[in-house]
């Protein structure tokens, strides 16, 4: 059985062994543990059952020679951005893929014989792999912001000029996680539509009591760091469960403990109680409870 972190010297899948070198354990334990995380959410997007080498972390061969595509040393993801699929940050925010796709990469649409390209509404800190959208830690906080801004009542133009003229105003590609937007955004808000003219047409006080509030509830789970958003505590506020970019790629974990909450939560589900799983991860039960509900809010979307 694996302790957790993964030790170098527990790892015994020969083929892979020597992508790692020059790996040290931190970098390595915190690979295996992104690996996990995404294999387990393929299966659970696929409606497959986990394999229980992966439930139980008691086979990490089994794990990975999966037919599962994860990302080569090559292309390696800087340790402290995170990485998230679009699916993934879909899941993470409680939205739509298409809707996190058209933020990020854009779309076209034709009126009559015009046709007509829509910008991103940034460019994600990641490149591009395979073709596939890869987004940043920051810019999944970002998109939780601008769904936030959207459920509240305001349309995507509002949002996108208020994002560009916030990143004018901070001097930051991603605004809106930043401490100046915790304390400045809803002065920069007006502002915004002030420069856009858009202050007559709109419910002024309503939407200023909409904005301002988002702002508060959106922060709160957010932990700010050197002026932005360093970490976010997705689970009720409580910080048992996090999200922080330099550990595991940004992946849902037990905070203190290091493990993937998808992996507790199928833990749970192979050995059939909290309890057996707490034992097996030597994670207190009450910590496994809370992964195990976060997972299960994820899958109600």
């Amino acid at each position: 059985m694996f302790e957790w972190p993964i030790k170098r010297d527990e790892f015994q899948h020969r083929d892979l062994a020597s992508e790692f070198r020059g790996y040290d354990d931190v970098l390595f334990s915190s690979y295996i543990s992104y690996i996990c995380s995404k294999t387990a959410t393929r299966a659970n997007s696929m409606q497959m059952r986990t394999p229980p080498g992966i439930a139980s972390a008691r086979n990490l061969d089994t794990l990975l020679s999966m037919n599962v595509t994860t990302r080569k040393v090559e292309h390696q993801v800087p340790l402290d951005l995170g990485s998230y699929t679009s699916s993934e940050a879909a899941r993470l925010l409680k939205t739509s893929r298409r809707k996190i796709t058209r933020w990020m990469r854009g779309y076209g649409y034709r009126r009559g014989s015009l046709t007509r390209r829509i910008e991103p509404l940034w460019m994600p800190q990641l490149h591009m792999v395979d073709e596939h959208l890869e987004l940043g830690f920051r810019d999944l906080v970002e998109l939780r912001f601008v769904k936030a801004f959207l459920d509240a009542g305001l349309d995507l133009l509002t949002v996108r000029n208020c994002l560009a003229y916030a990143r004018e105003c901070v001097a930051d590609t991603h605004p809106f996680s930043t401490q100046r937007f915790q304390t400045d955004g809803r002065t920069i808000f007006l502002e915004s539509l002030n420069a856009e003219g858009e202050l007559a047409v709109l419910d002024l006080k309503k939407h200023q009591y909409e904005f301002r509030q988002v702002i508060k509830r959106t922060f709160k789970d957010l932990d700010l760091e050197g002026g932005s958003v360093v970490r976010w505590r997705p689970f009720k506020g409580k910080p048992s469960i996090i999200l922080d970019p330099k550990r595991s790629f940004g992946q849902p974990i037990t905070a203190e403990y290091g493990v993937p909450t998808v992996v507790l939560s199928e833990a749970v589900a192979a050995e059939g109680s909290i309890e057996r799983a707490a034992h097996l991860y030597e994670v207190p039960g009450p910590v496994v409870r809370d992964a195990v509900e976060f997972e299960a809010g994820l899958a109600e979307v």
